[in-house]
Protein backbone atom coordinates (compact mmCIF):
# COMPACT_ATOMS: atom_id res chain seq x y z
CA UNK A 1 0.00 0.00 0.00
CA UNK A 2 2.91 2.45 0.96
CA UNK A 3 4.73 1.60 -2.08
CA UNK A 4 1.74 2.48 -4.24
CA UNK A 5 1.58 5.80 -2.95
CA UNK A 6 5.27 6.49 -3.95
CA UNK A 7 4.69 5.27 -7.14
CA UNK A 8 1.46 7.70 -7.63
CA UNK A 9 3.35 10.60 -6.02
CA UNK A 10 6.32 9.82 -8.52
CA UNK A 11 3.83 9.48 -11.73
CA UNK A 12 2.42 12.91 -10.47
CA UNK A 13 5.77 14.94 -10.04
CA UNK A 14 7.03 12.88 -13.07
CA UNK A 15 3.85 14.46 -15.14
CA UNK A 16 4.71 17.95 -13.29
CA UNK A 17 8.51 17.50 -14.59
CA UNK A 18 7.53 16.70 -17.80
CA UNK A 19 5.27 19.53 -18.24
CA UNK A 20 7.90 21.99 -17.28
CA UNK A 21 9.99 20.71 -20.10
CA UNK A 22 7.11 20.92 -22.21
CA UNK A 23 5.73 23.89 -22.42
CA UNK A 24 8.75 25.98 -21.16
CA UNK A 25 10.27 24.49 -24.41
CA UNK A 26 7.10 25.50 -26.01
CA UNK A 27 8.11 29.29 -24.82
CA UNK A 28 11.29 29.50 -25.45
CA UNK A 29 10.72 28.49 -29.04
CA UNK A 30 7.78 31.12 -29.80
CA UNK A 31 10.37 33.77 -27.84
CA UNK A 32 12.96 32.76 -30.32
CA UNK A 33 10.67 32.45 -33.64
CA UNK A 34 12.15 36.46 -34.51
CA UNK A 35 15.47 35.65 -34.13
CA UNK A 36 15.62 32.46 -36.44
CA UNK A 37 16.12 32.24 -40.23
CA UNK A 38 13.92 29.31 -40.78
CA UNK A 39 11.14 29.56 -38.06
CA UNK A 40 9.63 26.48 -39.91
CA UNK A 41 12.41 24.24 -39.17
CA UNK A 42 12.87 25.94 -35.55
CA UNK A 43 9.36 25.13 -34.72
CA UNK A 44 9.01 21.34 -35.95
CA UNK A 45 12.32 20.19 -34.50
CA UNK A 46 11.33 21.83 -31.17
CA UNK A 47 7.71 20.02 -31.29
CA UNK A 48 9.28 16.67 -32.02
CA UNK A 49 11.90 17.09 -29.58
CA UNK A 50 9.08 18.40 -26.72
CA UNK A 51 6.74 15.23 -27.88
CA UNK A 52 9.31 12.50 -28.27
CA UNK A 53 10.61 13.65 -24.21
CA UNK A 54 6.60 14.01 -23.27
CA UNK A 55 5.70 10.72 -24.72
CA UNK A 56 9.36 9.04 -23.45
CA UNK A 57 8.82 9.97 -20.32
CA UNK A 58 4.98 8.72 -20.50
CA UNK A 59 5.85 5.61 -21.86
CA UNK A 60 8.88 4.71 -19.18
CA UNK A 61 6.40 5.40 -16.11
CA UNK A 62 3.64 3.12 -17.36
CA UNK A 63 6.01 0.49 -17.58
CA UNK A 64 7.35 0.64 -14.10
CA UNK A 65 4.69 -1.14 -12.77
CA UNK A 66 2.30 -3.11 -14.96
CA UNK A 67 -0.73 -3.12 -12.91
CA UNK A 68 -2.78 -0.02 -12.10
CA UNK A 69 -1.06 2.08 -15.35
CA UNK A 70 -5.02 4.26 -16.04
CA UNK A 71 -3.80 5.39 -12.30
CA UNK A 72 -0.57 6.29 -13.10
CA UNK A 73 -1.85 7.39 -16.39
CA UNK A 74 -4.31 10.19 -14.91
CA UNK A 75 -1.86 11.52 -12.66
CA UNK A 76 0.80 12.08 -14.89
CA UNK A 77 -1.77 13.98 -16.85
CA UNK A 78 -2.50 15.77 -14.17
CA UNK A 79 0.86 16.63 -13.46
CA UNK A 80 1.55 17.58 -17.12
CA UNK A 81 -1.50 20.06 -16.94
CA UNK A 82 -0.90 20.98 -13.56
CA UNK A 83 2.45 22.21 -14.98
CA UNK A 84 0.77 23.76 -17.80
CA UNK A 85 -1.11 26.37 -15.51
CA UNK A 86 1.65 26.72 -13.55
CA UNK A 87 3.66 28.41 -16.53
CA UNK A 88 1.09 30.21 -18.18
CA UNK A 89 0.50 32.18 -14.59
CA UNK A 90 4.88 32.66 -14.65
CA UNK A 91 4.77 33.41 -18.40
CA UNK A 92 1.69 36.13 -17.53
CA UNK A 93 3.56 37.83 -14.80
CA UNK A 94 6.53 38.41 -16.82
CA UNK A 95 4.89 39.63 -19.74
CA UNK A 96 2.81 42.03 -17.57
CA UNK A 97 6.21 43.53 -15.66
CA UNK A 98 7.91 44.00 -18.74
CA UNK A 99 4.72 45.71 -19.97
CA UNK A 100 5.20 48.22 -16.93
CA UNK A 101 8.70 48.74 -17.68
CA UNK A 102 7.73 49.85 -21.52
CA UNK A 103 5.01 51.94 -19.75
CA UNK A 104 7.23 53.89 -17.39
CA UNK A 105 10.08 54.33 -19.47
CA UNK A 106 7.31 55.91 -22.11
CA UNK A 107 6.24 58.11 -19.33
CA UNK A 108 9.83 59.00 -18.15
Amino acid sequence: MMNEIYIYLFALMSGIILGIIFYYGLWLTVEKLTSTNLPALHIIGSALLRMGIALFGFYFILILKPDGQINRLILLFAGFNISRFVISKMIQKKSKSSLLKIEVYRAT
